[in-house]
């Protein structure tokens, strides 16, 4: 942990070359972390990045709580994006 963690807690995304790199993106949050710091930094980062933000049903492990919800979720933000 003691390296693993401090090089993803270290890292600074480049967002003006993310934002000029013409590949669609969305960010996303779980409806369970609405008040949570990383689901309202996500937010920010959308916006700043152009982007589109996206909310799930349920929280960080909601793709194995509640599979077929998640994956609706996600195909309909897909379509969105024009994928």
């Amino acid at each position: 942990m003691r390296y693993e963690v401090r090089a993803f807690i270290e890292y600074a995304p480049d967002l003006d070359r993310i934002a000029n790199n013409h590949v669609r993106i969305a960010l996303a949050g779980g409806t369970e972390t609405r008040n949570r710091f990383f689901h309202q930094t996500s937010i920010v980062i959308a916006e700043r990045l152009g982007a589109m933000f996206a909310e799930f049903p349920g929280g960080h492990s909601a793709p194995m709580e509640t599979p077929s919800v998640f994956a609706d979720a996600l195909r309909g933000l897909f379509e969105r994006l024009g994928s």
